[in-house]
């Protein structure tokens, strides 16, 4: 495979960036939501960016913690 770097976040965060403001599309692998940044392009760096800390401060405690 092509050398990369991802992003890794709980597992949760996987739904609610799919439907947020900039849906997001990370893959599952061993608990945890992977955003691979080779496929996002460095204009889109701060979009990227901007949706994660949505989730992050998201009111709903289950994007954050996996409660549901």
């Amino acid at each position: 495979g092509l050398p990369s770097a991802a992003l890794s976040l709980p597992e949760p965060y996987a739904a609610a960036l799919r439907t947020g403001r900039t849906p997001v599309v990370g893959r599952l692998e061993a608990g945890r939501c992977l955003l691979d940044l080779r496929s996002v392009p460095p204009a889109d760096d701060e979009r990227l960016a901007e949706a994660v800390r949505a989730v992050r401060t998201s009111d709903d405690p289950a994007a954050r913690t996996g409660r549901t």
